[in-house]
């Protein structure tokens, strides 16, 4: 199940991201990757 929170967090990562001048295709890789993480629960054997 998705929770809300994870998406809030994602999407802050997201625009936190692209604040700091990060390009958007690298910052979106960057909030996949971690959302996909995250979701996996840290698991050395996620990805």
């Amino acid at each position: 199940v998705f929770e809300a929170n994870i998406a809030i967090v994602l999407v802050i990562c997201l625009v936190a991201l692209v604040a700091m001048g990060v390009h958007i295709a690298i910052a979106l890789g960057m909030t996949s990757a971690f959302g996909i993480f995250w979701i996996m629960g840290f698991d050395e054997n996620a990805f």
